[in-house]
C-alpha cells in the first residue's frame, strides 16, 4: 500500500467500563498521544449497571479532539482509526431523531439473572 510511510498515523480509540481513550501510534507502534476521558457508571438500582448514552459519545469524541490537538498539523498523516469497544453493551437509539430511547446497560448489568 503506497500510502503507508514512515509518517503515518493510525488513530486507536477504546470505550470502555469507566473511561473513553484515544491513542495515536506511528508505524513502528510507538505512543504518539494519548487521552484519556472518564465516564460515570450509574448504578441505580441492585444488580443495574448504566451509562448514560451521551456521556459516552462525548467522552469518545473529547479523547480524540485531544489527541488531534495534542500532534497538530500531523493529523492528516493519519491513514486509518479502529474502535474497540467493552463486550456487549447495548443501547437503542431513536433513527430519526439520533435519540437514545435508554441508557447504555452494561454487560456487567445482572438485572435479568
Amino acid at each position: 500500500m503506497d500510502f503507508l510511510t514512515p509518517n503515518s498515523l493510525y488513530l486507536c480509540i477504546d470505550q470502555g467500563g469507566h473511561a473513553s481513550r484515544a491513542i495515536i501510534f506511528n508505524h513502528n507502534g510507538e505512543m504518539i498521544s494519548s487521552a484519556y476521558c472518564e465516564v460515570e457508571t450509574e448504578h441505580p438500582a441492585k444488580h443495574y449497571v448504566e451509562l448514560n448514552a451521551y456521556e459516552v459519545i462525548e467522552s469518545i469524541n473529547n479523547s480524540i479532539k485531544q489527541v488531534l490537538e495534542n500532534i497538530g498539523d500531523k493529523k492528516q498523516n493519519i491513514v486509518s482509526a479502529g474502535l474497540a469497544t467493552q463486550r456487549s453493551n447495548i443501547v437503542c437509539w431513536n433513527k430519526k431523531t439520533g435519540e437514545a430511547l435508554s441508557p447504555v446497560i452494561s454487560w456487567q448489568d445482572r438485572r435479568n439473572t
